[in-house]
């Protein structure tokens, strides 16, 4: 009898394992998705810093257009295709 019952909590306890095992892996905070989770942080982490490097070219774009009034007489006449007063426009196509 003491032999049929360690045998049943063995199995018992080896079924335990086994399913604690699965759900450490594949469960829905398991080592699959953490890992998941990390590459995905990884990548927003590189798009993160590829938009400020972005953000502190405009910045200093902005500043060379206010430090240097040609610039921004340049900007509005090729861009914003503005002119001055008597001035003759003529369109390259």
């Amino acid at each position: 009898m003491k032999v049929m019952k360690r045998r049943i909590l063995r199995i018992f306890f080896a079924l335990e394992i086994m399913v604690f095992a699965s759900f450490y892996v594949l469960g829905p905070h398991g080592m699959r998705v953490q890992e998941q989770m990390r590459s995905e942080n990884v990548a927003l982490q590189g798009e993160t810093a590829m938009l400020e490097h972005e953000v502190h070219v405009l910045e200093d774009t902005i500043a060379q257009w206010n430090a240097h009034p040609f610039l921004k007489e340049k900007i509005a006449r090729e861009q914003l295709q503005m002119a001055r007063k008597g001035d003759q426009i003529y369109y390259i196509s």
